[in-house]
């Protein structure tokens, strides 16, 4: 064999293994690119997720807080209507009329005569003629400026009965209290 053919058969045989070295590393190359696409859609995917998820925590977050506002500002607006009503009745109990008003402070002397005996009776200075007018002349009768109603003091003086109004309207709110609640807000 000549150096001739010698050399060409070494050339060719140097591009066939040219050829086999660039067809394997298309073939790494492709199957990197393709493993790279693969991991790139599923860190994609994963970042998708997680923000989702993130969104819908901090969804979830913003509407508890908006409910907790929502039900702190609702349970304000009950409490103030509850005091609206109280005070109301209240006001009503404190501005009746002369006749209503003397009735009630007669029913109010009748039920603390049923409950003690009693040597003082504190009022009002609208109730004070009044009142002296209907007891027993053994009775003091004393007046009092921030009151509504009537306060009985026992014979021993240790014993107070409070028949006031806000004593009244007090005792009877804490005995209709949830019924109130029902009947307003239907809890």
């Amino acid at each position: 064999m000549s150096i001739d053919i010698l050399s060409k058969d070494i050339l060719l045989e140097a591009q066939n293994k040219k050829q086999i070295l660039e067809d394997e590393l298309k073939e790494e190359f492709f199957k990197s690119e393709k493993n790279l696409k693969n991991e790139l859609e599923i860190f994609k995917s994963n970042l998708k997720t997680k923000f989702n998820n993130d969104l819908i925590i901090e969804k979830e977050k913003i509407i508890g807080s908006a409910k907790k506002d929502a039900n702190k500002i609702i349970l304000e607006t009950k409490n103030k209507l509850l005091k609206q009503v109280f005070n109301e009745t209240l006001e009503s109990l404190n501005n009746l009329n002369k006749y209503d008003r003397e009735l009630s402070l007669k029913l109010r002397l009748n039920s603390a005569s049923k409950l003690m005996k009693f040597q003082k009776i504190i009022c009002s200075k609208k109730d004070l003629t009044f009142i002296k007018s209907i007891v027993d002349k053994n009775v003091e009768v004393k007046l009092e400026d921030d009151i509504e109603g009537l306060k009985f003091i026992g014979n021993s003086g240790k014993e107070i009965l409070d028949f006031t109004n806000l004593t009244i309207i007090r005792e009877a709110y804490e005995n209709i209290e949830d019924k109130l609640q029902t009947i307003l807000f239907g809890i």
